[in-house]
């Protein structure tokens, strides 16, 4: 199964290296215009509001960012917290010079999928900091899910609270009472919905991009039956978290050729279905970035992404360490360990994203409170001894 593809003047080349015509077209390639349908998107679906999870009345502003991150050190990974101040805007900048980053990645993968409004799609982001997670995109448990969840919740109650800096010494209380009063109605008016359109920014924000040149990989493709089989693992950039992937796919075989031929260039993205506040996984795609335009120097100047159709997996299996010690056997043996899931039927399609799965900051902070109370009670007692 495919989805359907745009013409656009950008030349979009499914991963085919052949270049633009003068009329900004496909070239005649029947394999792969046979797996596309050109389509028009109205402007009456662009401009329709993205669907609310929920809504911003229904979200308390944050006060406990402060606190969090002065009182409380976070040594597991399944915090689910933006840093402080972070900001998910993934606006277009008018730069684009050396542009490899993830936001120019976002916005043009973005343009060249033809994705309904109940669809989302999720590349990574290629410069996420490492020292925020080890997540992966790993759809073999609910991690991912709930560290996107509480991230799209943290930054809309974030972006709701108001920025009060304490009364100066020589400040009248008037004019703190104004500076108070004109905060609070900042933040209201910053407040935002958490919408499918944030969802898929956090999605996207929560992980690093999965790019096969970084991956172990492997592939076999039988043209009798049209079905590409790859194999795929990969590390975060700490080396303390692996995810491997078995996917089946069915390709015609020209198609497959090009991706085959290109695979150390390709990234791989998922696209997911959105009802009822659940994701459902509609497949795979792959692109890759080449260079349009550069300068005298050789220097990328403009960029061209291309992309693949949609492909609904014959069969998707994965399984994943995380948080392991870096570079350690423990990986490897957890791995031989841990035996594949059905990406397919996976329990993780009946995740609801909003409210009811939100592990809040007020939350974290007392459960850390108390691990750390629990963890001195059990100290006293051999510090005790110790000493006798």
């Amino acid at each position: 199964m495919t989805m359907k593809l745009k013409y656009l003047p950008l030349c979009i080349l499914l991963v085919s290296l052949a270049a633009c015509s003068s009329k900004d077209k496909h070239e005649n390639n029947q394999a792969i215009e046979s797996q596309t349908q050109e389509d028009t998107v109205s402007l009456d679906a662009i401009n329709e509001k993205s669907a609310v999870i929920v809504a911003k009345d229904k979200l308390s502003p944050d006060q406990s960012w402060q606190q969090a991150e002065s009182k409380v050190l976070f040594p597991d990974p399944k915090i689910f917290y933006p840093k402080q101040r972070e900001s998910l805007d993934f606006s277009e900048t008018p730069n684009v010079v050396n542009d490899f980053s993830f936001i120019k990645d976002y916005e043009r993968v973005k343009s060249l999928l033809n994705l309904n409004r109940d669809q989302i799609f999720v590349i990574g982001d290629k410069d996420r900091d490492t020292e925020e997670n080890n997540v992966l995109l790993d759809l073999s448990t609910d991690e991912y899910f709930k560290y996107a969840n509480n991230l799209a919740i943290n930054y809309a109650r974030y972006l709701k609270s108001p920025n009060i800096q304490p009364k100066q010494e020589f400040e009248k209380t008037q004019d703190y009472d104004n500076r108070v009063k004109q905060a609070q109605q900042d933040a209201e008016n910053n407040a935002i919905d958490y919408d499918v359109e944030l969802l898929q920014k956090a999605l996207n924000r929560s992980v690093e991009d999965i790019s096969l040149a970084l991956s172990n990989r492997a592939y076999h493709y039988d043209p009798d039956t049209e079905q590409l089989s790859l194999d795929l693992e990969q590390e975060d950039k700490n080396g303390s978290s692996v995810v491997v992937s078995k996917i089946l796919l069915k390709v015609q075989p020209e198609l497959a050729k090009l991706i085959v031929e290109n695979l150390t260039l390709l990234k791989m993205g998922y696209v997911f279905n959105f009802h009822d506040n659940k994701l459902n996984f509609e497949g795979v795609f792959f692109y890759f970035n080449q260079i349009s335009k550069a300068n005298r120097s050789g220097d990328p100047v403009e960029m061209r992404a291309n992309i693949t159709p949609v492909f609904k997996p014959l069969e998707f299996k994965q399984k994943s360490v995380m948080h392991a010690l870096p570079a350690s056997p423990e990986i490897t043996e957890k791995l031989e360990a841990t035996p594949f899931k059905d990406v397919l039927k996976s329990p993780l399609w009946n995740f609801k994203f909003g409210l009811e799965n939100y592990l809040s900051p007020e939350d974290l902070i007392k459960k850390y409170q108390k691990q750390r109370e629990q963890e001195q009670v059990v100290s006293e007692p051999e510090q005790e001894s110790s000493v006798l």
